[in-house]
């Protein structure tokens, strides 16, 4: 963890605990860094107007000012991605009034991405497709999906790196896969890898439950292209969802 992710944690952990005040070891140990180190952290804060509070002895501590709003944190392109996935599947199944919040709150967040972040996260969001919410029965063999192959598959999709993958198929027959990663579906609570195959020269869809391993290759890029017009059915059977 950087020093600045450090100052965001630090902030928030102070004010998810406003009737907790925290020692100087109590967060030197939560955060695996020396009590000098939160010395000089808060030191910090506070020149920076943050307005972190303490008492000495024994019965004191550190505490947050409970009016204190912290800035917009600097969102990566796969964290606002993941906040608008969120946003969608949650305002496909909120009444209209909440549904409306929800969009307000998106808008102001997304509003702090510097303007070269909104323009790839524009294009990003482009293939990005949210699908219908299934009607049918769930396969028997959905699983969690690994943090690490999720992780690969999101920054291939970002970055339009190819992607080598590991994959089992409904059959349980293995095999490896090179893929130019197009898009992603999301189908609550299934989510679909959209890619052109090399080995197959052709498109498909690869569950991402499915993926056992998964590495981008750092060297190589593709031109990332609409994934509806890769893998046809997705227009062709009206999987997707309306914008809202």
């Amino acid at each position: 963890m950087n020093r600045l992710e450090r100052f965001y944690q630090l902030i928030e952990y102070l004010r998810s605990r406003p009737e907790s005040p925290q020692t100087i070891g109590d967060l030197a140990d939560h955060f695996m860094v020396t009590n000098r180190t939160i010395h000089r952290d808060i030191s910090v804060l506070r020149d920076q107007g943050v307005p972190i509070h303490s008492v000495p002895g024994r019965e004191g501590g550190i505490w947050l000012s409970a009016e204190y709003s912290m800035p917009p944190v600097g969102l990566s392109i796969g964290e606002a991605i993941g906040l608008w996935l969120a946003y969608r599947m949650g305002a496909a199944r909120t009444p209209a009034a909440p549904g409306e919040h929800l969009a307000s709150a998106m808008n102001k967040v997304l509003s702090s991405l510097p303007a070269n972040k909104k323009a790839k996260y524009a294009s990003v969001l482009k293939r990005i497709v949210v699908g219908k919410p299934r009607t049918e029965e769930l396969p028997h063999d959905v699983q969690i999906i690994e943090p690490g192959v999720y992780r690969e598959c999101e920054n291939a999709v970002v970055e339009s790196r190819q992607l080598w993958i590991e994959y089992v198929d409904k059959f349980g027959n293995e095999s490896t896969r090179t893929v130019d990663p197009h898009g992603i579906m999301v189908q609550a609570p299934l989510w679909y890898l959209l890619v052109h195959d090399h080995k197959r020269n052709a498109p498909r869809v690869f569950r991402l439950d499915r993926i056992k391993r998964a590495k981008v290759d750092p060297l190589t890029t593709f031109v990332a292209r609409d994934p509806r017009e890769v893998v046809t059915e997705i227009p062709n059977y009206s999987l997707e969802m309306n914008p809202n």
